[in-house]
Parts: structure tokens; sequence; C-alpha cells
């Protein structure tokens, strides 16, 4: 293949390119959207029994305890009482899982902590 073949093929290969990076926009915009319409659902909920069907619908055990794993870690990094090392050992996770929810604490704003710590 020639000089000008060469560029023909990355021509069409950066078009291609642009043409899933564009299909993967919409898939992440609708995921959002659809992301809107479940928040939307969860608050409609008028009982915990309710929101506790729906979300029996929405996840399986394995999800709902790797839920309920994450707000442990939560409650433990907003009580700032041990190490994330401690954190982890206590709850038997890799020391990145501890970070993670560390990291996703620095972009949560004082209302959310406030209201997670009210239930420690």
């Amino acid at each position: 293949m020639g000089l000008s073949g060469v560029f023909a093929f990355s021509i069409k290969c950066c078009e291609n390119a642009k043409k899933i990076d564009m299909g993967s926009k919409v898939m992440k915009q609708k995921h959002l959207a659809n992301w809107q319409a479940f928040l939307k659902l969860c608050t409609q909920m008028k009982s915990k029994n309710d929101f506790s069907l729906l979300l029996d619908l929405f996840l399986t055990q394995a999800e709902q305890e790797d839920v309920a794993l994450r707000y442990n870690i939560v409650e433990e990094l907003l009580r700032g009482k041990r190490t994330q090392r401690e954190i982890a050992r206590e709850f038997g996770v890799s020391i990145a899982k501890i970070t993670r929810g560390s990291n996703a604490l620095r972009t949560a704003s004082g209302k959310i902590k406030k209201a997670i710590s009210k239930y420690n």
C-alpha cells in the first residue's frame, strides 16, 4: 500500500472512530436519561417497604450487598476514627476499594455527608 493508500486508510479509521465515539456519547446520554428516570421513580416510593421492593426488583442480592458494603465504608470514612488500612482489614476488602469511597466522598456535598452521618 502506497503513502496515499495509508493516508486514505488512516482517514477511514478516524471517521470510523468518530462514529464509534459519537455512538458512545449517545449511549452515555441515554444511560444518564435512564438513570435520571430511575432516580425519579425512587423518589416516588412512599414507604421504606415500597422502596425496598423496588430495589429488590432492580438489584440482585450480590448488588445489594455491594451497596451495603459501600455504605459501611463511607460511614467509617466519615467517622474518621480509623485509617483506610484498618477499614479495609475490618471489611476484608482491598485498600483500592476504600480509596474509591474516599475519593467519592471528596466530591460529596456537606448535605450528603451530614445525611449519611445522621444514621451513624
